[in-house]
């Protein structure tokens, strides 16, 4: 509950406290608003959240008649049952992504743009991997234009969320709306995200009434008689039986039919096969998430037919599962996500093919399970975080020296004095170390 000091800052902010859903309905009528669920008592981005599935940003639902009816069905897909409901409008519609109405002459513009972005970032090898990467987006098929853009930005800033959140905003862009595509997230159809804060035009906070019925259903699922009997009545009143007590265990025994044309229920009734192979015929649903359902249970022996899935996140499952000596098939994938599953699990004596990967992230996964004999592959690689993880690694030996050298002479201080220290610490002599061929080398030695 809002304590009076968070009452008295609202209201000096203009912002008032409710809890009548009939607040959301007005909002709703106008569909120029957005609705953000939060524990925190107050709208803001998580700096955090650095690792995540999109963009930096304050993630919402747009307030229509679909997120009312979800709202009144309890069936939002993800925190819904918040403690606090915070309603704001954009400032400026103009500069959101409406990923529907997205036209192609606009992505047409936005790929030029966003190829003088990342080229002042890029050397001239990695810009036309880069180039080539965007080109195999855009010839994709069943993609939309929306789609086309969210899935360059995405390889672009290497899934990191505040690079990519930084793309959209060099492109203009103030948020991206999602109306029922399944772009932003394949778990919430439709949602928003706006990367600042000063984007957004705040105008109410409303106690979650949802938030209420989730601490209700906890005391009732820990059998709590005294609250069980209550909720029945709550929930009664409300006209929403199946939240009684009886009915949350029977919820748990519950049989979910492949015919169902609910995609979350059908997915759970593929996990309930007692037989995995009898969910091979759903290998080509036309529902993408059900096709990730297909890869988490299918026998290893099938998972090849999914390995070219046109999602990411289907690809995403088979790398997790696929037999280790298969995923050398999978190293040149075009999702990063993908290939990060690759490189955790791959045999070693093929991650010399993943040496040149355009992810740093990736590169530097590769560093530590590279054999050390051939670290000297990578000691030129343009990261700095590569070249470092290289750098706490390489065991001070002679004949790792032509490892080591490089590093001692590394334009970065930092890596450079992580050497002269391990050598140090190990008491050698580095003029016995390396072979000397000029009097820079013996110099550099002679000031370890």
């Amino acid at each position: 509950m809002t304590n009076i000091t968070e009452i008295t800052r609202y209201k000096r902010e203009g912002i008032k406290i409710d809890t009548d859903i009939q607040k959301l309905l007005k909002y709703a009528e106008s569909n120029q608003f957005y609705i953000h669920f939060s524990d925190l008592n107050k709208l803001g981005i998580n700096p955090s959240s650095e690792e995540s599935t999109g963009p930096l940003g304050i993630y919402a639902y747009k307030l229509d008649a679909k997120t009312m009816e979800q709202i009144k069905n309890r069936t939002l897909p993800y925190a819904g049952d918040r403690q606090y409901a915070h309603i704001f409008q954009p400032i400026d519609h103009t500069k959101i992504v409406e990923l529907g109405d997205y036209s192609q002459e606009q992505l047409n513009i936005d790929v030029t743009k966003l190829i003088n972005i990342v080229t002042p970032y890029a050397n001239t090898i990695k810009l036309k991997r880069i180039k080539r990467v965007m080109q195999y987006l855009l010839q994709r098929k069943k993609r939309t234009p929306g789609w086309k853009l969210w899935e360059l930005t995405e390889v672009l800033s290497k899934r990191k969320s505040s690079a990519w959140s930084f793309l959209y905003e060099k492109l203009g862009y103030h948020g991206v709306n999602d109306p029922g595509f399944e772009i932003i997230h394949p778990n919430e159809p439709a949602q928003a995200v706006f990367f600042r804060k000063n984007y957004v035009q705040q105008v109410e906070t409303l106690e979650n009434f949802l938030f209420k019925e989730k601490e209700l259903e906890n005391q009732i699922n820990a059998g709590n008689k005294k609250i069980t009997d209550k909720g029945a009545e709550y929930y009664g009143n409300k006209g929403n039986y199946m939240l009684g007590y009886s009915a949350i265990n029977a919820k748990d025994k519950r049989q979910y039919s492949l015919d169902s044309t609910d995609r979350t229920e059908k997915s759970r009734a593929i996990k309930q096969l007692k037989d995995p192979t009898l969910a091979l015929p759903y290998i080509e649903d036309n529902d993408r998430m059900i096709r990730a359902t297909v890869a988490e249970i299918i026998p290893e022996e099938y998972l090849y037919r999914l390995m070219n899935d046109e999602d990411d996140h289907v690809r995403t499952v088979v790398a997790r599962r696929l037999p280790e000596n298969e995923l050398k098939d999978m190293i040149e994938d075009m999702d990063t996500e993908v290939r990060h599953e690759v490189v955790k699990r791959i045999p070693a004596k093929y991650l010399s093919m993943m040496i040149e990967d355009d992810s740093d992230y990736i590169r530097e996964k590769v560093v530590d399970r590279l054999p050390l004999n051939l670290l000297w592959k990578m000691v030129k690689d343009g990261c700095d975080q590569v070249r470092t993880a290289i750098a706490i690694r390489i065991p001070i030996k002679k004949e790792y020296s032509d490892v080591i050298y490089p590093l001692l002479k590394d334009r970065d201080s930092d890596i450079r004095k992580i050497m002269k220290d391990k050598i140090r610490r190990v008491g050698l002599n580095p003029m016995t170390m390396f072979p000397i061929r000029n009097s820079d080398q013996l110099n550099l030695i002679r000031n370890i």
